[in-house]
């Protein structure tokens, strides 16, 4: 689905949308027919493998997909802020959209934002800056303030073995409801 539907995500203004990394894709048409798609072999279907048709024109089996270079570091930052009527949440809003303008409209920066019920909250993920330049980057809107959240950053190794171990214990958990549920 990622790919197939474009591909947009938290490190987007980094690397582009994850669709443009779409090198060939193996696809079983509706006919039952297994197909190849990339730039040379099947070209229609692969440029619309790649955003045009939302999982419409198969079931793909298999994709290779290009990589990129880690960047050294990533990390996280969270905050909620309520305000306390719709005159402060407008001010609020307003405020941060020229503090996003300002510092966070870069390819370091991606963003979870959502606006409601007077509060914002934010969930922002960083990459290619360590956790002391992270922090320097919020500190223009929260000094003076509690709102500001958890900053936390990790080595990309750390963050890849994090994911991975989080993906084996998923998966042994689903072995174990699976095993538990035919007993």
């Amino acid at each position: 689905g990622l790919i197939q539907s474009g591909g947009f995500g938290q490190f987007s203004k980094a690397y582009g949308l994850a669709s443009a990394a779409l090198l060939e894709a193996e696809i079983v048409t509706a006919d039952g027919s297994v197909q190849i798609a990339n730039p040379c072999t099947n070209p229609d279907l692969f440029w619309a493998l790649k955003g045009g048709g939302a999982g419409s024109f198969g079931v793909v089996t298999r994709l290779t997909l290009a990589t990129r270079e880690l960047p050294e570091f990533f990390g996280g930052f969270s905050a909620s802020i309520r305000a306390k009527s719709a005159a402060a949440f407008r001010k609020m809003v307003e405020r941060f959209v020229s503090f996003y303008q300002e510092r966070l409209f870069n390819p370091h920066w991606g963003e979870q934002i959502q606006l409601g019920d007077n509060r914002l909250d934010i969930a922002m993920m960083f990459q290619g800056l360590n956790q002391k330049d992270a922090a320097e980057i919020w500190k223009p809107l929260c000094l003076g303030s509690a709102i500001c959240g958890v900053i936390a950053g990790l080595s990309a190794y750390a963050l890849v073995e994090l994911v991975w171990r989080y993906q084996v214990r998923k998966r042994w958990r689903s072995r174990e409801l699976l095993l538990s549920s035919r007993q």
